[in-house]
C-alpha cells in the first residue's frame, strides 16, 4: 500500500480530514487481509513542507514504514501514526522504492494500491515506474484510488494504473473511500467461488474422459480381442470335428477348455474394469473434496 501524505491530503472531503480517512480505510483493509498474505505500507511526501524551500527534501521522501510482512494490528496502528500529511507528491520514487520493496516476492501474487489525492508533483515518471513494476519479475498490478481528485487529476492517474496492468477507481468521501476497500475484499470471495466452480467442473471433465478411455480399453480392445479369440477357437472345434474326423468327445472336451477360459478371462476383465472404475470415482471425489475445503477456507478469510 502507498500511501500519499502530501501537504492536501490534510484537506476535507465529506466525512472527515483525507489522510484521516485514508488511514481508517487501510486499517480496515489491512485486518481484513488473508492470514497467509503479507502487506508493506509505504509513504511518500511526508517530510519537508508543500512549500518551494522545502521541495528537494519533500519528493526524496519515502519510507516504508510498515516492511513486508505479515499484519499486526499493534504495529500496523503505530505506523500509520509515525507521519502526518506534509510536502509534495513523489508517486514515481514511491514506485520506485516499492519495487525494491518486493524485489524477493517474485513468487507471490503482488498487489499495490496507491492512495493519492493528485498528480506527480516532483518530475518524476509514475506512469513509467508503474509498467516496470508490472512487467519485471514480480508481475505487480498496480491499482491507483484517486481521492478527491480533479478531472485532469484523473486522467494521469487512469494512465499509470493502465501502464501498470491495474484498475483507477476514483473517490470522492468517506463511504467511497471504505467501500472501495470492502469491495475488493467480496472481489476475492468472488474469484474463489468462481476459481471452485471451475476447478470442479474440470475434473468432472478428466475423470469422464478417463471414463471413456478405460472403456475403450476393457470393452472395445481386451473384450473384443477376447471374443475374436474365443469365435476363432470354437472354429477350430468344427475344423477338427468336420474336417479331421476327430471324436466328439474329444472336441467337447476342448470346448470345455474354451469356454473355461472365457468366462476366466472374461470375469478378470469385469472385475479389472470395476477395481479401476471405483479408483476414478474415489479419485474424483477426494480432488472435488479438496477443492471445496480450500475454496471455504480462502472465502471464509474474506467474509
Amino acid at each position: 500500500i502507498l500511501l500519499d501524505a502530501s501537504g492536501s491530503m490534510a484537506g476535507t472531503v465529506d466525512g472527515g480530514v483525507k489522510m484521516d480517512l485514508a488511514k481508517a480505510a487501510i486499517k480496515r483493509f489491512a485486518s481484513s487481509l488473508p492470514s497467509h498474505a503479507q502487506v508493506s505500507l509505504r509513504v511518500y511526501g511526508h517530510q519537508g513542507s508543500n512549500q518551494e524551500k522545502d521541495k528537494a527534501k519533500s519528493c526524496a521522501s519515502t519510507e516504508e514504514v510498515y516492511p513486508r510482512s505479515a499484519y499486526s494490528e499493534k504495529k500496523f496502528n503505530q505506523a500509520l501514526d509515525q507521519f502526518k500529511p506534509t510536502g509534495w507528491t513523489p508517486i514515481a520514487k514511491g514506485m520506485e522504492e516499492a519495487y525494491q520493496d518486493l524485489k524477493g516476492a517474485d513468487k507471490a501474487e503482488n498487489l499495490i494500491y496507491v492512495v493519492s489525492d493528485g498528480v506527480e508533483t516532483c518530475g518524476g515518471n509514475p506512469e513509467k515506474m508503474a509498467k516496470k513494476l508490472n512487467q519485471s519479475n514480480i508481475q505487480a498490478m498496480v491499482n491507483i484510488i484517486g481521492f478527491d481528485v480533479d478531472n485532469e487529476g484523473q486522467q494521469s492517474l487512469m494512465d499509470v494504473a493502465e501502464a501498470g496492468g491495474g484498475e483507477y477507481e476514483t473517490v470522492q468521501s468517506e463511504e467511497e473511500l471504505r467501500r472501495y476497500f470492502d469491495d475488493l475484499q467480496q472481489e476475492m470471495w468472488i474469484e474463489w467461488a468462481d476459481w471452485g466452480t471451475s476447478s470442479s467442473l474440470k475434473v468432472y471433465e478428466e475423470h469422464d474422459g478417463k471414463l471413456i478411455d478405460l472403456w475403450d480399453i476393457v470393452d472395445d480392445r481386451f473384450g473384443t480381442k477376447l471374443s475374436n479369440e474365443e469365435k476363432r477357437m470354437y472354429a477350430i472345434c468344427d475344423y477338427m470335428r468336420e474336417k479331421l474326423g476327430i471324436d466328439s468327445t474329444t472336441v467337447d472336451k476342448l470346448s470345455d477348455l474354451i469356454y473355461e477360459r472365457y468366462t476366466t478371462l472374461n470375469t478378470f476383465k469385469k472385475d479389472r474394469y470395476s477395481t479401476l472404475h471405483d479408483a476414478l470415482e474415489s479419485n474424483r471425489d477426494e480432488l472435488i473434496n479438496e477443492i471445496q475445503e480450500l475454496k471455504d477456507e480462502k472465502q471464509n478469510q474474506y467474509e
